[in-house]
């Protein structure tokens, strides 16, 4: 319930927002307006009917106060009243306003209705030539003043919140490297200056700071992150890092690339994660995956951070991959006001082997060809069923303990209806079941089950790993209890007691069969010297999503007086300016999409989670909004300010005003395109939210 109207009330600040910047950008024509001596018929914030207007004289209405203004001058005028409020300059009262102030019923934008001026037919402003309060009337440079100073109040206001965020301070995330995804440029880069700085291994690491970005130091890491989405295909990026015990600065130089499920390329840079421990909160689903993914880790919930992992202590969460030489590893941890000493959970590291079906890829894990079940990992906070983490999958559908390949294409099939589970709870069996959304889903990321040696379909044929797993002809949900007579313990200690047997010679497999109560037979398996070498490569690893669990790294960007908040705040404009520019770029390049556009539907459901955050973050998201909003209405496009700014630029050339039939032809291709646009993002947005 509290949640909900977090939504509500973030949704409502955010709509508010938007229309704040709406009405500044149109205060800025108005104001000009007046200034220049044109007459303004209405100063609207959103399109369609007026649901609440104002005017002198009127007061306040519901709807228009239009007639209301027209039955005033009637009685006031009699005989002498105009026949519509356009035509009623030279008998209007002193005390009734000229000018109507309306608040429309949708809030997504706004105008400023001049004598002598329509975005939609310009060809109609002729008959108000020669009124004398016709913008048509004003020379041109009065004109240019009208067309920009909307533009204008958009960087100033957007400069006015930079200031001001800077004075408050918003926290970010630091310029510090988290991590490199697998296989991304950014983890096979090699420093330029690799052989000088005495670095042997490629890629960039956890705990490297960037210094710079193409040329440009990063104050935070969604600088790197942006200048990664917007570098040109065919340049790339050139980073400069500072690594921790290397005594000069590293030089990458790398291509972008868009990893799978990115919405924008880049080098494959994650962000740095603190050791502050997540407090478990929100909804009751993203509570059940903490509290199993802290137990999971062996990390007791209520600790607030975690001070040393094995003996080192530190600010920044390290790759622990590569930390982990055995099962376990100790750590100190802050709890209730003290420090005490735990055990991090290590995860055996599995094989993994790419198998390629009709429509996806998928890379199960197994040891020798042994697949382990698949296993609910963490649940989507909208999930409606009564799967819980750590559930292990013992049927879906009609296919019985299925791994990754299987059970996913199990749940795909019943898209759009309710699919029967079978689950093991605690030892228990569970029969569920489950709605599947018409994109395949169930609402939770898979994982597999290793703490029990059960076993399903083998690995396809064409792949050399799985030959011991399909030679051994076990049927899905056989468990694999002891190797040459010792019991192991799940796959972790399979692959353990497999890496220490011989190359080409039998070893005996005691398994427990799926059918009857306590059947067990004996088979054997062999496995050659490269396959033995590949099981005993493999190490341990964190437990899963074990970064989850973590808050990310944040520093407070605050000036420490007011003309630093303003220098601040200009660089922060100019670079939003450019920014937006250099999309617009991309876009026409290709490496930008246009499925990556946000509309006002998506700009409200990202204000919607910013306003539920600090006040510096949510000024920070208008002050971007404005600058935005400033560059796409200055664009050379019919009907936005920019492509009347060329009409005038063009009328200042000549001597003589761009006909009505051209301007008419270019408001109407103006129209069909911006039309377009908004429906094209706008149904992305829905998309995305639906």
């Amino acid at each position: 319930m509290l949640e909900s109207l977090g939504n509500v009330w973030g949704l409502l600040v955010a709509v508010l927002g938007f229309g704040a910047i709406i009405f500044i950008h149109e205060l800025g024509h108005f104001l000009a307006a007046r200034w220049a001596g044109i007459r303004v018929f209405s100063f609207a914030v959103g399109f369609g009917p007026a649901a609440l207007a104002w005017r002198k004289g009127i007061g306040l209405r519901r709807g228009t106060t239009n007639p209301a203004t027209m039955r005033a001058l009637r009685e006031r005028l009699a005989d002498t009243a105009p026949s519509s409020l356009e035509k009623a300059d030279h008998v209007w009262p002193d005390d009734i306003g000229k000018t109507e102030y309306r608040l429309n019923w949708l809030p997504l934008g706004g105008y400023v209705q001049m004598r002598g001026q329509d975005d939609v037919n310009p060809g109609a402003a002729e008959a108000d030539r020669g009124a004398g309060d016709s913008f048509v009337d004003k020379p041109v440079w009065k004109r240019m003043v009208v067309i920009s100073a909307g533009v204008v109040m958009n960087v100033i206001l957007a400069l006015a919140l930079y200031v001001v965020v800077y004075a408050i301070g918003k926290p970010a995330s630091p310029p510090i490297v988290g991590g490199a995804y697998p296989d991304s440029p950014a983890a096979a880069a090699v420093a330029v200056n690799a052989e000088s700085a005495g670095v042997t291994e490629p890629g960039i690491r956890n705990g490297d700071v960037v210094l710079s970005i193409n040329g440009t130091a990063p104050r935070e890491f969604a600088d790197v992150w942006l200048t990664g989405a917007l570098a040109s295909a065919s340049s790339g990026v050139s980073m400069e890092i500072q690594r921790p015990g290397v005594p000069e600065p590293l030089l990458f130089t790398m291509e972008t690339q868009r990893r799978d499920g990115a919405e924008f390329r880049g080098v494959g840079l994650v962000p740095a994660v603190s050791t502050r421990l997540v407090e478990p909160q929100g909804s009751d689903r993203s509570q059940q995956n903490l509290a199993y993914l802290f137990a999971s880790a062996g990390i007791p919930q209520g600790a607030s951070r975690v001070v040393s992992i094995d003996g080192r202590e530190t600010d920044i969460l390290p790759v622990l991959d590569g930390v982990f030489s055995a099962e376990s590893i100790p750590f100190t941890y802050e709890i209730d006001g003290g420090v005490r000493n735990g055990t991090l959970r290590g995860v055996p590291e599995l094989q993994s082997d790419t198998v390629e079906t009709r429509d996806r890829l998928f890379e199960p894990l197994h040891v020798a060809g042994f697949v382990p079940p698949m296993q609910v990992g963490t649940l989507a906070p909208d999930s409606s069923h009564a799967l819980l983490p750590g559930d292990v999958f013992v049927r879906i559908g009609r296919v019985e303990w299925p791994g990754p390949v299987e059970g996913i294409h199990a749940i795909r099939e019943s898209s759009g209806r309710e699919v029967d589970l079978e689950v093991l709870r605690d030892g228990e069996r569970l029969s569920l079941t489950a709605h599947v959304s018409p994109e395949g889903s169930i609402g939770f990321y898979p994982m597999q089950a290793i703490e029990r040696c059960v076993i399903t379909r083998p690995l396809p044929a064409s792949i050399d790993a799985g030959r011991a797993g399909r030679a051994a002809g076990l049927a899905p949900g056989t468990v694999i209890e002891t190797v040459n007579g010792a019991p192991i313990d799940g796959y972790g200690g399979l692959r353990a007691a497999l890496a220490g047997a011989r190359a080409n010679t039998p070893i005996e497999l005691g398994v427990l069969l799926p059918i009857g109560d306590d059947e067990r037979i004996t088979t054997t398996i062999t496995l050659t010297q490269p396959e033995l070498d590949a099981l005993r490569e493999l190490g341990w690893s964190a437990p899963p999503f074990f970064s989850w669990l973590f808050e990310p790294a944040e520093i407070t960007l605050q000036a420490s007086n007011p003309l630093e908040a303003m220098a601040m705040g200009v660089a922060d404009t100019q670079q939003m300016i450019l920014r937006t520019y250099l999309t617009l770029v991309r876009l026409v390049e290709g490496t930008v999409e246009v499925e990556q556009l946000r509309g006002p539907v998506g700009i409200a459901h990202i204000g919607t989670q910013v306003a539920q955050r600090s006040l510096a973050e949510l000024l920070f998201f208008f002050a971007v909004i404005s600058a935005n909003l400033a560059v796409l209405n200055f664009l050379p496009i019919p009907i936005a300010d920019g492509g009347m700014m060329v009409f005038l630029i063009i009328e200042g050339v000549t001597g003589k005003p761009v006909s009505p039939a051209v301007q008419n032809a270019a408001a109407l291709v103006g129209v069909v395109l911006l039309g377009s646009v908004f429906l094209l993002v706008t149904f992305n947005d829905l998309t995305r939210l639906l």
